[in-house]
């Protein structure tokens, strides 16, 4: 098998229609529902500003201040069931193919790759931060803010939405556009090299951004670049629904950072002042040590 071309994997056996002119009306029909998604989420949102009464939106941060976070960490993340459900059409009905067709080309998702992806790349992003806090010896503290209840509700809540919101864009981007983009370029570093600057720049609005646009930019696109590779290095995307799942779950759970996507939820942790620069090199450190487990373990495997 050659190394320095796409090796049959999901990305280029499945079944169903597949035509460049169906892909267009797939990612229409996607957009729509996202629209619609993000409608319902800004006119739910206007609604518990009002009913909560002593909230608001403010325009500048693009958040809600004074709004239960958890309410507004349930109403940003309704909007990826629209997204959900735009793809299940698309999919289903346009491309005449089941849904796990974006993930793998066999018949059922090996749920145990899943599994081992989040298990890895959790367990390495903890060592991490352990090796960060000791090298360090700053960056974040406990959280004072936080009860045992707020937290057992944190955590329920982000079991639930946040595998949702990390697989759909699994499904997306390294599923629908890396199949569709994957039809005309072959070679593994440049499909995923296109894949990350279509995932980085949709994260460029986020928050973090605000700490360095050099720094944070280069992060989101080198995790959207190793997602990808990783997914088409091994055949399937299951080992990125695991690890994406697993590094927003970790990032919800444990740190509480006004900075960031994620706001005051009651994590257990308050993230102090982020270098910028040095987050960078430990997420190349992080999906680094990643890919090589991968692909000691999976690698090569059809």
């Amino acid at each position: 098998m050659r190394r320095d071309c796409i090796m049959s994997s999901y990305l280029d056996s499945f079944s169903g229609r597949n035509s460049w002119k169906r892909y267009l009306s797939s990612l229409a029909v996607v957009l729509g529902f996202l629209l619609i998604g993000g409608i319902a989420y800004g006119l739910s949102l206007i609604m518990a500003i009002q009913l909560d009464g002593d909230s608001y939106f403010d325009i500048e941060l693009g958040r809600s201040i004074g709004l239960s976070p958890y309410i507004e960490f349930m109403l940003l993340n309704s909007v990826y069931l629209f997204w959900l459900l735009g793809l299940f059409i698309s999919v289903r009905f346009i491309h005449k193919r089941p849904l796990r067709s974006l993930v793998t080309h066999r018949d059922h998702v090996q749920w145990g790759r899943v599994f081992w992806g989040f298990g890895v790349f959790l367990g390495i992003y903890l060592l991490l931060n352990v090796a960060d806090l000791l090298i360090f010896q700053e960056g974040f503290k406990v959280n004072p803010g936080t009860s045992p209840s707020q937290f057992l509700l944190l955590f329920g809540l982000v079991l639930i939405f946040t595998p949702i919101q990390t697989t759909v864009e699994e499904l997306f981007f390294r599923g629908f556009l890396a199949q569709w983009i994957g039809k005309g370029v072959r070679n593994p570093l440049l499909l995923s090299l296109i894949i990350a600057l279509i995932f980085g720049s949709l994260h460029f609005a986020n928050p973090e951004m605000s700490r360095s646009a050099l720094f944070v930019g280069l992060e989101y696109l080198f995790a959207g670049f190793m997602l990808t590779y990783v997914a088409v290095k091994t055949g399937t995307a299951e080992l990125s629904i695991g690890a994406h799942a697993a590094n927003n779950i970790f990032l919800f759970l444990f740190f509480s950072d006004k900075q960031s996507v994620g706001g005051e939820l009651p994590a257990l942790f308050e993230a102090g002042e982020v270098n910028a620069g040095i987050s960078l090199l430990w997420s190349v450190v992080l999906f680094g040590v990643f890919y090589w487990m991968s692909m000691r373990k999976y690698g090569g495997q059809e």
